[in-house]
């Protein structure tokens, strides 16, 4: 990070956007607005690596698989499955969705990813799916 810090043109830009969404989130949280907190979430993520091509060098934590699950996301949206993605560092995509939505969110996606391995993490209701596509156990 410390390299788009350093570099990005655009970095300032990003840190106005995010501090400017943090109302708007705390708004979300506290209405229980689950559309309005995914939306956000999925927003700023996609921001904040759009800082990494804008670095130099510059540089991508996505990989091919990140982006096929980015677009089946999506697509599920476009189904009538609410869910939304975020990444941080690395390859892996996490999936916000509510509870009632897992098992169909993750039937879909292992039609797809045969040896994909999955990860739960519950908040109250909303869960985020963790997508390992490096293929290595994690610890939470």
């Amino acid at each position: 990070m410390q390299t788009v810090v350093n570099t990005s043109p655009y970095y300032n830009s990003w840190i106005k956007e995010a501090n400017c969404s943090i109302p708007l989130m705390k708004e979300a949280i506290s209405k229980q607005d689950f559309t309005t907190m995914g939306e956000l979430a999925e927003e700023n993520a996609m921001k904040m690596h759009a800082l990494n091509l804008s670095a130099h060098p510059h540089f991508s934590y996505f990989s091919p698989e990140s982006i096929q699950v980015m677009n089946l996301v999506e697509e599920l949206r476009s189904m009538g499955i609410e869910c939304y993605y975020t990444m941080d560092a690395g390859p892996n995509v996490k999936i916000i969705c509510l509870g009632k939505d897992t098992a169909s969110i993750t039937s879909f996606l292992q039609k797809i990813f045969l040896t994909l391995k999955f990860w739960f993490l519950q908040r109250d209701q909303v869960y985020n799916i963790l997508i390992n596509l490096q293929r290595k156990v994690m610890m939470f």
